[in-house]
């Protein structure tokens, strides 16, 4: 009941205020419904005979309308290689879902029902915009077929055709994108027929992924990127390649390399951003590892010659900035990694390290291999934490901009000339599309935010080991920022506010155990602290109320917290209500005089 009456609120602003009236026009990537489905990274284990508990990864796909779809299944090297594609039929509000490990290991696309026509259900109905021809049974992978997915997701070989379309790994490691097309066939998206006859431009796909490793005890997962068809609709032969009814507006679409020079607006899909902040927490082994799971555009088009995909295996980067808690940065230029990865980021190999030992921060991504150029690179970015053998997460990092920014140039912090990190604009210059700022529309996406929303906390009060919520603030800006969080009960009453005072690039985070059962809150986080070389003064804030609250808090002993934590500040007295135990928190701007009561 809280989280549907949060969202009464937000859909309750005026929608007359943005120039953005469809939810489908802007390169803004939202978990919204859409044509497309990527799931940046997979690895599966191939060498356990008892089954998926050395690493496997499982995704699923729903339809969300009442008519049948159907959806096309690629898996793509770490390289960009399009190796294997088959299709999954849905009826109306379907759900499939496909583990990689039945594909790679027993050579089995999925049970019967994933990828036959079934029965319709009572809300489902027929679609007279697709062919259910070829939608019977998929048997069983034939042996030649079975060998040359292992081999080329394994050692990058396809027998007979090339020996580099993607790295050597121990696992079988790729990515995969799922497509609403209209028939049921092997057609991939590197071949001329998919687009001038089977893929279709409706978004009525959403979809998650879990990554499993079952012997290590971790397991991640969220919703796959989900990239919209714009504008919604149409087909090839609607003169979608005239571009007429169906402009984009965008300089180049999700598959633009696959697309030719004569109908370059015959894909209409979102692009994807270059720039990213990704939250780290790399200590011991008692503390979170982070690994990033990247994905990133290829090169090689339609008819790439070997040589193409070997260069994918390294793709350089513009430049890659580490920032500790305290602001102190350490950059990286010219790191290069493969299409698809997932690397540690204490691998010096990839990203800088921090000098002074810091085991907590965030990090700017900036993946464009060359800035230089007319547009940006695409790419996401999946922070993917564990620890102990017992806690995992994946979360999908911060764009800077979206698909329609600009490229950007090596920043001062990596560049002696280089420009502040900021986030960006939306560029796009295009007549067919109506945004033309960052922030003029609905969406909601994972960009820089005035506000954000902790939909839900809990915490057990006499133990924060056995239930705790943590939550982290950053500042991705040179200026220094006041950020007000304020906690609410699950009946929508404010209890309890108190502000965290940020310096450029500055990140703080917060143990809700730490608030809620020992009454104190980090002394870091509410007083105004030294700025570093590259923090800004914001002339906006009036700082005289942070300093105030850290000179009047009186340090008391917190109750020791044993949930993993990068650090563990000194802390400033605050009074939570004595039956505060769950609700909701938001976290907004403030330039007023902060208060701790």
């Amino acid at each position: 009941m809280v989280r549907r009456l949060l969202l009464l609120v937000l859909l309750a602003l005026p929608l007359t205020a943005a120039p953005t009236h469809y939810n489908d026009d802007t390169c803004d990537i939202g978990v919204l419904p859409a044509a497309t489905l990527l799931l940046p990274f997979f690895e599966v284990d191939l060498n356990d005979p008892l089954g998926p508990v050395g690493e496997t990864t499982l995704f699923t796909v729903v339809n969300v309308t009442n008519f049948e779809q159907i959806a096309h299944v690629t898996l793509w090297t770490d390289r960009g290689f399009p190796v294997f594609g088959f299709p999954v039929y849905l009826t109306g509000y379907d759900a499939q879902s496909i583990n990689l490990y039945d594909v790679f290991v027993r050579g089995v696309i999925a049970p019967d029902s994933a990828t036959t026509s079934t029965r319709h259900g009572n809300y489902s109905d027929r679609s007279t915009t697709i062919n259910t021809a070829g939608c019977t049974r998929i048997p069983p992978m034939d042996l030649a077929t079975f060998a040359r997915l292992r081999r080329a997701f394994t050692e990058g070989v396809i027998e007979g055709e090339c020996s580099t379309v993607g790295g050597r790994h121990a696992r079988a490691t790729g990515y995969a994108t799922i497509d609403v097309v209209r028939s049921c066939d092997a057609t991939l998206p590197s071949e001329a027929a998919y687009w001038t006859g089977k893929i279709g431009y409706d978004n009525v796909l959403t979809g998650d992924y879990q990554q499993v490793t079952s012997r290590e005890n971790f397991a991640q997962g969220g919703p796959l990127v989900h990239i919209r068809a714009v504008p919604e609709g149409g087909t090839f032969e609607q003169r979608r390649i005239n571009r007429t009814k169906y402009d984009a507006g965008f300089q180049r679409t999700f598959y633009a390399r696959y697309q030719s020079k004569e109908f370059p607006g015959a894909d209409g899909r979102q692009p994807l951003p270059s720039r990213f902040a990704a939250r780290w927490i790399n200590g011991s082994t008692l503390k979170f590892q982070t690994n990033l799971k990247i994905w990133r555009e290829g090169n090689a088009g339609p008819q790439a010659r070997c040589s193409e995909y070997a260069r994918d295996g390294a793709v350089e980067t513009t430049d890659i900035v580490m920032f500790d808690e305290n602001e102190n940065a350490t950059a990286i230029r010219d790191s290069a990694l493969p299409l698809a990865s997932m690397t540690s980021v204490s691998n010096p190999r990839f990203y800088p390290q921090a000098a002074n030992g810091a085991t907590s921060g965030w990090m700017y991504l900036n993946l464009d291999p060359d800035w230089r150029d007319a547009s940006a690179s695409m790419n996401w970015v999946l922070v993917s934490m564990r620890a102990q053998g017992r806690f995992s997460a994946d979360m999908d990092a911060i764009a800077f901009g979206n698909g329609c920014s600009p490229a950007k140039r090596p920043v001062n912090a990596s560049s002696t000339f280089g420009p502040p990190i900021a986030p960006s604009r939306d560029d796009n210059p295009g007549t067919g599309i109506v945004s033309t700022d960052n922030d003029d529309s609905c969406d909601v996406a994972l960009l820089p935010a005035a506000t954000l929303l902790l939909p839900y906390f809990e915490v057990d009060l006499d133990d924060g080991q056995r239930e705790n919520t943590l939550l982290t603030v950053t500042n991705v800006t040179a200026k220094d920022q006041i950020a007000r969080v304020t906690l609410w009960t699950d009946y929508s009453y404010p209890v309890l506010t108190f502000s965290v005072y940020l310096t450029g690039y500055d990140v703080q985070s917060i143990s809700l155990f730490d608030v809620l059962g020992g009454g104190v809150i980090p002394a870091n986080g509410t007083s105004v602290t030294a700025r570093g070389l590259r923090s800004d003064t914001n002339a906006a804030l009036d700082l005289a109320g942070s300093a105030a609250s850290a000179e009047r808090s009186t340090p008391r002993r917190s109750p020791p917290s044993t949930t993993p934590s990068p650090s563990a500040p000194p802390a400033a007295s605050v009074r939570p209500h004595p039956a505060t135990r769950s609700g909701t928190c938001t976290i907004a701007p403030s330039a007023t005089r902060p208060s701790t009561s």
